[in-house]
């Protein structure tokens, strides 16, 4: 993992300050709350006595007994803990390489731009430069493409064995080898972005996502005028632009949004990186 700063970590109980913000703490505190008020049976507890007392997250989860995984799934998912919290949240000072916990919706930056922009030709360098500075990158790519009749085409190879497995009613399918596995899930409902992202947030320090123009997290529009000229998404909400279109570049004048050339890969990096907190 990368080398990451000091307050993406937070100390134990033993002795040690905890280091998450009031913010958060009071937002599980409010997590841990709402489930524990739908408890039946369970003797009453005061969260916050618990907690101002350097308790640690497991006292507060022993009382509600066969309740740990529904308790600690929403702030797994919101603040990037991985389910092996026992070293992600009572970390201590030595070196660690576990995930770094920053929330999936501070580290995925969403790029959106016009089919033939060169927009992913950008992305694997990004990618690229990003993984030789030590910095492990997660990708989620929107799949919009369709069938014949209308409707959004398999992710799946047609009539490789796990398609088969899938169209016989599976609704998981997991292809595993020795060195890789891919897992094939049938949904019942679109996922969002950021559900996405909250499932690989635990394993990288940083996300990139193509497409989800419609749900952006943290939005970079990337506009080749060879290929389009007119916005994808309003300027205003932009973080950031890459472009060769001085159209686009005035458009975001006002918004003081930083501007790269489609071929600053390197500075692109740079941006991302402080976007995150890392420095290089």
């Amino acid at each position: 993992m990368a080398d990451l700063p000091s307050n993406g970590k937070t100390a134990g109980p033993e002795g040690q300050q905890s280091k998450l913000s009031d913010e958060a703490k009071q937002r599980i505190l409010s997590s841990f709350a709402s489930e524990y008020a739908q408890t039946e049976g369970s003797r009453p507890v005061n969260l916050d006595e618990l907690w101002d007392k350097e308790a640690s997250v497991r006292s507060i989860v022993a009382t509600v007994t066969g309740h740990v995984e529904d308790l600690l799934s929403g702030a797994y998912a919101e603040y990037g803990f991985d389910p092996d919290w026992d070293d992600d949240l009572w970390g201590d000072d030595s070196e660690s390489d576990e995930p770094y916990g920053l929330p999936a919706d501070l580290k995925t930056f969403t790029f959106v731009g016009w089919s033939g922009s060169g927009k992913t030709t950008f992305l694997l360098k990004v990618v690229s430069e990003l993984e030789s500075r030590g910095i492990e990158v997660g990708v989620i790519k929107h799949h919009g493409h369709r069938s014949v009749d209308g409707s959004v085409s398999s992710l799946d190879v047609p009539g490789k064995d796990s398609s088969r497995y899938a169209e016989a009613g599976s609704k998981c399918v997991v292809v595993a080898s020795a060195t890789e596995y891919m897992v094939h899930r049938t949904l019942d409902h679109p996922r969002t972005l950021l559900e996405l992202a909250n499932e690989i947030a635990p394993q990288c320090d940083i996300i990139i996502a193509e497409g989800f123009k419609s749900e952006p997290l943290n939005p970079i529009e990337f506009c080749r005028k060879e290929a389009s000229e007119d916005p994808v998404l309003d300027p205003s909400i932009l973080t950031a632009l890459v472009t060769n279109s001085e159209k686009m570049i005035e458009s975001t004048g006002p918004y003081g949004t930083p501007v790269f050339g489609i071929d600053d890969v390197e500075d692109m990096c740079d941006f991302l990186c402080s976007q995150i907190g890392l420095e290089f």
